[in-house]
């Protein structure tokens, strides 16, 4: 007998929510506070809000492997829409072993497979909440000067400081929000408001005035504007032509166009040329890194194992390395098979959206590939659940799931 709805969304969602809290917080600067288990015990009494996170940390990744097995066992059903589950585990099953980022793979897997049988709004919204909260915990240990200092550079060549604000790197906690901005523009729909989209806009300036995070802050804007531009002249991609037209194109063939434009740049970026190098100046120097990761790993059907060197790691011998570039990321770390498969996923889901005249989801499509041209987080849950809407897309219940109560 399957599982009730009820039952089986809280045996989901509180694995879900473990995990979400696991990684967020685990990537943060917490784990400075928590090194080992001796020094967990010594924190105790330094603040009891630190003992539950350590238990978290130590408890988390098998609840949510238990709790998802019997998901699992009493839910998934065999059938012809089966073949799509194993196809997208083999393929990262193969790249995860041939780029060794085993402790990601289970739990990735198992929530691709699992999440389609509950709304998808019910997943954002778990993941909204959730990342509300870790995100304010993270925060106020920085604000309450918790972290030990991180011998890295915080300045830019202008002398403008950058702040952590809890993060081993001052880009993360903007693109957290970004993402979370993301979650909450398609939950909240055509019902978002100006007062809303105000208090976004205030504290997107907060992030980028401590963080100088820019492209964070001017796609948030620019999202902000054309969402306020809808509420009054309403996008329509049924249009055959003018700006409905000009957004359904951009929707549906979004991620093929920033895919290309993304790889051609790295891939032939030649600092000789002025507006290459322009460009590449102007991105902190992202093109660079992008050859460099292409000429020292190459391109292969399932990825490379690639040596990244963050700014902390940073030795004499050994210099800062990191492909920021969602799209390069991908066709480096996880090859060919995986692109290609994301690329019809997320062409497939775009032409859904569509069809369902769902204006608010489109554009966040569009700035989701938008931000990927630049930075890496397209397919990493921790940052971006949107992504887990390609398990929504090969049957009509999981469809209809994927849109439910949402406008």
């Amino acid at each position: 007998m399957l599982m009730a709805k009820k039952q089986y969304s809280a045996f989901f969602l509180i694995p879900f929510g473990l995990w979400v809290l696991y990684r967020q917080i685990f990537s943060s600067r917490y784990v400075s506070l928590v090194p080992d288990a001796d020094a967990y015990f010594a924190l105790f009494n330094y603040s009891l809000f630190l003992l539950c996170l350590k238990l978290v940390h130590l408890v988390s990744l098998n609840v949510c492997r238990f709790l998802w097995f019997c998901c699992i066992l009493f839910i998934y059903k065999i059938n012809k829409e089966t073949w799509i589950d194993l196809l997208v585990i083999a393929t990262f099953a193969i790249s995860t072993l041939v780029t060794k980022q085993n402790g990601f793979l289970i739990n990735f897997c198992l929530v691709f497979i699992l999440c389609k049988y509950i709304e998808f709004k019910k997943l954002l919204v778990a993941f909204f909440w959730l990342s509300f909260i870790s995100l304010i915990v993270i925060y106020l240990g920085d604000l309450f000067d918790l972290y030990p200092d991180l011998n890295i550079d915080l300045f830019r060549e202008d002398g403008k400081e950058r702040h952590l604000m809890g993060f081993g790197f001052p880009t993360l906690l903007p693109n957290y929000f970004y993402h979370f901005v993301l979650c909450y523009f398609i939950v909240r729909g055509t019902k978002i408001g100006c007062v809303e989209l105000l208090c976004i806009v205030g504290l997107n300036y907060y992030l980028f005035y401590m963080t100088d995070t820019r492209a964070v802050y001017y796609l948030i804007n620019l999202l902000c504007f054309l969402l306020f531009i809808n509420k009054w002249w309403k996008i329509d991609y049924h249009s055959k032509w003018g700006i409905g037209f000009l957004f359904k194109f951009g929707t549906l063939f979004g991620y093929i166009i920033c895919f290309l434009v993304a790889v051609y740049l790295q891939c032939t970026f030649n600092p000789e040329i002025d507006w290459m190098l322009n460009i590449d100046k102007a991105l902190s120097g992202r093109l660079w890194l992008g050859n460099h990761g292409f000429h020292e790993y190459g391109i292969h059907l399932f990825g490379a194992n690639v040596e990244y060197v963050g700014f902390a790691d940073v030795t004499e011998g050994k210099g800062y390395f990191y492909i920021d570039s969602a799209f390069q990321q991908l066709l480096i770390n996880y090859g060919v098979i995986p692109s290609l498969l994301l690329a019809i996923g997320f062409t497939k889901l775009a032409y859904l959206v569509i069809q369902k005249n769902n204006v608010v989801f489109g554009l966040v499509l569009i700035f989701l590939m938008l931000h990927s041209l630049t930075d890496p987080q397209l397919i990493n849950p921790t940052y971006n659940p949107i992504f887990f809407a390609l398990a929504y897309l090969w049957s009509k219940k999981s469809k209809a799931r994927l849109f439910q109560e949402l406008r």
